[in-house]
């Protein structure tokens, strides 16, 4: 019992050694979670995905294209309700 426990806490540790737990990028991570991509109620504190967009420019840089993945972003929970309820 006390060996898993030991395990868990040394690989936290070993893991904040490597990652920048302080990064902007990883908190935002949190809203490409499936079940936060599709929930409306998670929508009231996170309606857009272009901060997370734009702290990556490697990934897109092109204002038009992060405009349409925003849209495709926002529209995801009422196409998710369509596609559950058939409406």
């Amino acid at each position: 019992m006390f060996r898993c426990r030991d395990f868990f806490v040394v690989a936290a540790i070993e893991m904040t050694k490597r990652y920048n737990m302080a990064d902007p990028v990883l908190s935002q991570l949190v809203m490409l979670k499936p079940q936060n991509a599709i929930s409306h109620s998670f929508r009231e504190t996170s309606p857009t995905l272009l901060p997370l967009i734009k702290s990556l420019p490697r990934i897109v840089s092109d204002t038009q294209q992060m405009q349409e993945i925003d849209d495709e972003w926002r529209s995801l929970p009422s196409a998710h309700y369509s596609l559950k309820f058939g409406v």
